[in-house]
């Protein structure tokens, strides 16, 4: 239980941390893209 919820706090927190960074638009972009890879 407390793996799962340990990486929804770091996801969480990348997420928070996305608009501040210098290349918010295309991080925000990939997050939400399905990983095909």
């Amino acid at each position: 239980m407390f793996e799962r919820t340990s990486a929804a706090a770091r996801k969480s927190a990348r997420v928070q941390e996305m608009p501040a960074a210098p290349d918010a638009a295309r991080r925000m972009l990939a997050f939400f893209q399905p990983s095909g890879r």
